[in-house]
């Protein structure tokens, strides 16, 4: 449709073109800038759903094949160990836990002789592995069927064998099973630090000394002299005479030992009023 100026001159109405809609969204960055940024959120909120929908598909994955796994090695492993224990136990000695405690010398010679061909490829078990099926089943068999250590894994019981005490054993497996953060490796921790014996307080050197003396004339008890007259009357005059000086030495040292144990320090002076008031007091 033609339309004509002032002048009378036609012209053609105006067309809108891709060129022109391009030039006129570059004159008016604004309105594009508006469009854009209303498309946005709803761009982030899709891809954040979406990642997080990933996130805990990829934690319920790990989570059942943890679970999964954990079951198949319980298994295959409390049933091995158990198996293992259970078969040497019985063979060697004949079911009885006490048997195999008491360390008999024929049937610990026939386990001495099993163990010799742990880690070799006749028998690819080592002795520390055999030593715990063995461990395993036998506090097994002193506790009740529904103990806490039957409810834990076999890692877990094996850790626990250096208590040695089934009933000690018993009760560290119950802390254990009630604390369901505790791993293999922090049972094995807690194990060591309850059988770390105390610091012993540290003896003085002279202290020692004087007790192998002791020990020596009174024996360990040092109730009284363990020697009689007639060994001394039983010497001839030399050794009766290297004896007696060697004692003259004896007794010297002790009265310099006995001379060091003297306060050398001044009491302070408290001390001495409360003692020459206790002097005055029962004059």
């Amino acid at each position: 449709m033609k339309k004509h100026d002032t002048k009378g001159r036609s012209r053609k109405a105006p067309t809108t073109t891709k060129a022109a809609s391009a030039t006129h969204a570059r004159q008016k960055p604004g309105v594009m800038r508006v469009v854009q940024q209303g498309k946005a959120p709803a761009q982030k909120e899709s891809t954040a759903a979406r990642r997080m929908e990933a996130k805990k598909a990829s934690e319920q994955l790990v989570a059942a094949a943890v679970e999964h796994i954990r079951n198949v090695v319980e298994r295959k492993l409390a049933g091995g160990t158990e198996e293992i224990g259970s078969y040497v136990l019985d063979r060697f000695f004949g079911g009885d836990a006490n048997a195999y405690a008491s360390k008999d010398s024929t049937k610990a010679a026939s386990l001495r002789s099993l163990t010799r061909r742990c880690g070799t490829r006749e028998l690819p078990l080592s002795k520390t592995a055999l030593a715990s099926a063995i461990g395993v089943v036998v506090v097994a068999r002193r506790l009740p069927r529904d103990s806490a250590f039957a409810k834990l894994p076999a890692s877990y019981r094996a850790e626990l064998l250096p208590l040695r005490d089934a009933k000690k054993i018993e009760e560290a497996a119950a802390d254990v099973l009630n604390d369901s953060t505790m791993s293999a490796r922090t049972v094995r921790a807690f194990v060591r630090k309850t059988l770390a014996k105390p610091a012993k307080e540290a003896r003085p050197a002279l202290a020692k000394a004087i007790d192998r003396v002791t020990s020596a004339l009174a024996g360990a008890d040092a109730s009284a002299l363990l020697y009689q007259r007639g060994d001394v009357e039983a010497l001839d005059v030399a050794a009766h005479a290297a004896l007696s000086a060697k004692v003259e030495r004896a007794v010297a040292l002790i009265a310099d030992v006995r001379a060091l144990l003297v306060p050398t320090r001044r009491p302070d002076v408290g001390t001495v009023n409360a003692a020459r008031q206790g002097g005055e007091a029962r004059a």
